[in-house]
């Protein structure tokens, strides 16, 4: 397995906290409960997860 340096790792992060703001931002938008905003950002991540595998 190849090791990212810092610089990547951070942007890696932003792009991902960018990616999951985006997920609650349309969520709510939507008018969504709160719990339902929960579930679809972790639907998110686990699919953001399991993209790149």
């Amino acid at each position: 397995m190849t090791s990212i340096g810092p610089d990547a790792r951070r942007r890696l992060l932003r792009l991902l906290r960018d990616e999951l703001l985006a997920a609650r931002a349309a969520a709510l938008a939507a008018g969504a409960a709160p719990a339902d905003v929960r579930a679809i950002v972790r639907a998110r991540l686990h699919a953001l997860r399991h993209e790149e595998r």
